[in-house]
């Protein structure tokens, strides 16, 4: 049976739960390093789950925030050395956002693992593409014995633009962890959280907001004549950029249908993910770039229409009649895609035969690796 380290880092709870069951269902034996976001309740229970990254909390204080990742470290180097020659596969971010650290950290892991596969999400990071971080990028690069990325052109751009060889890239298509049909009225329930009609149109923003996703973009659209047939938008993400969380209120404010603009401004509980999903009629990922986003696997989920812009791999997923593209940073364009998507919505959700995407079936290029070094 094969065996691997999972180490996640805190990052997406979702995310780290749909790829570990993945494995687990194909019949690897996982050892996950948790945090206390940890999804224990939706993880497969062959998974040994150890949570050494513990809180997650974005609010603790700056000294505890040091005393929490200076025990993780040790306890996490630790581990690695009583495990070594176990397969080690880090799936997330590394534990801070700063590459100089993440970089000490990748070369520490290297060591104590004695090889170790990156799965890389964004080739760089968001907002940050500097020329500093694309060298520290490169070295990072350079530690891992293979690297995981979730689309052919990432894999693409990776070895071209970080001279990293072919053979040492797995694509492994972004997958989910199960289909979510709308089995007990959770449409209807979450608007009547929201106070919204059932018979009105709701555009939906979901995730966490960042400049590069664009929600400024959205929130000048929604104003246009071209997406007067949305009777409501609802922007549902924690802001932690306060300049930006200023901006972006004073756009609401200001907005001419600034009734109709419902901003949730935290994280979302994970209960009322899928049903927030079900109550809109179109998903709206307005983003300046990205690689790749777990957000429109959650739409496949659900059966529910999109508007991308055209970045990234986004428009691989975008079927004609169910959604749309627009092009980046023209908030004409987007509002006329929501009307074109508003107008053949019904309420009822799409069959994308989202089944093999499935994370059991696209997890399955990666699996050999877990026997190499």
């Amino acid at each position: 049976m094969p065996e691997v380290v999972l180490l996640s880092h805190g990052f997406q709870p979702e995310y780290e739960a749909g790829f570990t069951n993945g494995l687990a269902r194909n019949g690897v034996r996982v050892i996950l390093i948790g945090s206390d976001t940890t999804l224990r309740h939706r993880i497969e229970p062959s998974v040994e789950i150890i949570n050494l990254r513990r809180s997650q909390d974005p609010n603790r204080a700056v000294w505890k925030k040091m005393l929490n990742i200076t025990g993780y470290w040790c306890n996490y180097f630790a581990f690695l050395l009583r495990h070594r020659g176990v397969p080690v596969h880090v799936i997330g971010m590394f534990s801070t956002k700063q590459l100089w650290v993440s970089l000490i950290e990748a070369w520490l892991t290297k060591w104590a693992s004695g090889g170790y596969i990156l799965t890389v999400h964004n080739l760089l990071p968001h907002d940050r593409q500097t020329a500093i971080n694309a060298w520290l990028s490169y070295c990072i690069y350079r530690s891992t014995a293979y690297l995981m990325v979730h689309t052919h052109r990432m894999q693409q751009d990776l070895c071209r633009d970080f001279q990293v060889d072919p053979g040492r890239v797995v694509v492994v298509e972004h997958g989910i962890d199960k289909l979510l049909p709308d089995t007990g009225g959770e449409r209807q329930m979450m608007r009547n959280k929201l106070a919204i009609n059932a018979s009105e149109r709701v555009v939906l923003f979901f995730g966490s907001i960042a400049r590069y996703k664009g929600v400024d973009i959205l929130l000048r659209a929604f104003e246009l004549p071209g997406s007067q047939s949305a009777d409501r938008l609802v922007v549902a993400g924690k802001c932690r950029d306060r300049v930006l969380a200023l901006e972006l209120q004073t756009l609401v404010e200001t907005n001419a249908r600034r009734d109709a603009i419902l901003w949730r401004d935290g994280f979302v509980d994970e209960n009322d993910v899928a049903p927030l999903f079900h109550a809109a009629d179109v998903l709206v990922m307005p983003y300046r770039h990205i690689d790749q986003s777990g957000v429109i696997f959650m739409a496949l989920a659900i059966g529910l229409r999109v508007v991308v812009t055209d970045v990234g791999s986004l428009r691989n997923y975008v079927r004609h009649g169910f959604g749309a593209i627009a092009p980046i940073e023209d908030p004409e364009a987007l509002a006329a895609c929501i009307k074109e998507v508003l107008a053949s919505a019904t309420g009822n959700p799409v069959d994308y035969g989202a089944e093999r995407y499935l994370w059991q079936r696209t997890v399955t290029p990666i699996l050999p690796f877990y026997n190499r070094k």
